[in-house]
């Protein structure tokens, strides 16, 4: 592993030795396929990259066997957690320009990858290896683990480049395959007119990152876990057997009062029936209820396998992505590990996620539908009345949730294909 130094936070990535041993077969892979030269067709460059994928996807399944253990575990969300910190100051404005610039380039598909790995890891480890704890391992493993990074870091590079090449611009990517010898083999653009539109996308995205919580603050009312109960809380009463605010604090309590396995890595490793005994224990809750609360934070290798989780399915419920603890065996029976940044991460998405209806499959039934149905409508007016208020203080003016248009004397309804208009308004010039 080489280190690169961000503030004072010293990030593990793969060495240049395994970069390039990596690159080496990945090129020889594309080069026995492709023949060089330049591919437009969306088809063309969708079928070279899916290629690739599959590369380096048949990698890690081949050798991730090998490394699956509790320290590897341990090491991918202790680097989630380094890079979550890093990401923060990325946010604050507070890195040097060479380390923003550094970061932007590995920071986003680093943070993905290692979620993706964490998952594979979890699907791949047994019993056996989660009980040797912490053990010398030989070298050769820590350079194949080296590798299993790199190939899940061009698996999630590779999956954007195809949603991008066949869905979003698929009329305008460009693919390279460049003759052998030369530093890089392979080049990926959108253009259109001479114009860069794939990096223009790029920072687009990372302007509207950035600037976000200007216009919808993770703290708006409709985010609020205490407004969201009011509405929301008493279907989960009656449903679950404790209203949405105590399972989310629950939830929240465990991240917060997990101690770490070991003090060199500060990840959580605790015995799940040791922590439902003891919230049960101080809060009367029965464990049936407490247990359904968790399993709707978690992720299994059963419910990953039999969901058929892939990197490049973003709308699989089972991913970490609004779960945060990772459910393993151990002979002492199940444990939940989890990395604290990417637990509270997974949560603030899942309470968002409530008001676009999207709960955990179990916490799901009739009552909590309607009752995150209304919430949804909620979060809908409120966005409306958001959006309003942001465009009248750029000189617009109009309305929200219009239903039929007039011009002068002339009404019109709108087709019921159509349906309701969220915002109509109109600016006018100074002068005009």
């Amino acid at each position: 592993m080489k280190f690169e130094f961000f503030r004072d936070i010293k990030l593990a990535r793969p060495s240049a030795l395994a970069e390039w041993e990596v690159r080496y077969a990945a090129e020889s892979n594309l080069r026995a396929k492709f023949p060089p030269g330049e591919y437009k067709k969306s088809q063309e460059i969708n079928l070279i990259l899916k290629s690739q994928f599959q590369f380096y996807l048949d990698y890690l399944n081949q050798n991730i066997q090998q490394v699956s253990s509790l320290d590897f575990l341990e090491f991918i969300l202790y680097l989630f957690d380094l890079s979550s910190e890093i990401e923060s100051l990325h946010k604050k404005g507070e890195l040097s320009i060479d380390e923003t610039q550094k970061w932007r380039e590995i920071g986003p598909i680093s943070r993905r990858a290692l979620k993706y790995l964490s998952e594979k890891v979890v699907i791949a480890v047994s019993t056996k290896e989660m009980n040797k704890g912490r053990k010398a391992r030989p070298s050769s493993l820590y350079y194949i683990a080296e590798k299993i990074i790199i190939c899940s870091e061009e698996m999630a590079k590779i999956y954007q480049l195809s949603d991008i090449s066949f869905s979003t611009f698929p009329d305008y990517s460009r693919l390279v395959i460049l003759p052998p010898g030369q530093e890089l083999y392979l080049e990926f653009e959108v253009t259109k007119d001479g114009i860069l539109i794939g990096e223009q996308m790029h920072q687009r995205i990372v302007y509207d990152r950035l600037n976000r919580e200007r216009f919808i603050p993770s703290e708006a009312s409709i985010f609020n876990i205490s407004v969201q109960n009011e509405i929301i809380g008493d279907a989960f009463i009656e449903t679950i057997g404790l209203s949405y605010r105590e399972m989310i604090g629950i939830i929240s309590e465990i991240i917060r009062l997990a101690e770490p396995h070991s003090k060199n890595i500060p990840i959580p490793f605790i015995n799940k029936n040791t922590v439902l005994r003891e919230i049960s224990r101080v809060s009367g809750t029965s464990k049936e209820i407490l247990r359904d609360v968790i399993s709707g934070f978690s992720l299994t290798k059963q419910k990953m396998e039999a969901e058929g989780r892939e990197i490049w399915k973003p709308r699989q419920e089972y991913r970490a992505f609004k779960r945060g603890f990772f459910e393993v065996p151990h002979s002492t029976g199940k444990h939940l590990i989890f990395s604290k940044k990417m637990a509270i991460e997974s949560l603030n998405m899942l309470v968002k996620g409530m008001v676009f209806k999207d709960i955990p499959s179990e916490w799901d039934n009739n009552k909590t539908q309607k009752a995150v149905s209304k919430l949804s409508n909620k979060a809908g007016q409120w966005f409306e009345r958001n959006v309003e208020g942001h465009l009248a203080k750029i000189g617009f003016q109009g309305k929200q949730s219009v239903a039929k248009l007039k011009f002068q004397d002339v009404r019109m309804r709108i087709p019921d294909e159509v349906g309701e208009i969220d915002y109509q308004g109109h600016f006018i010039l100074k002068g005009a």
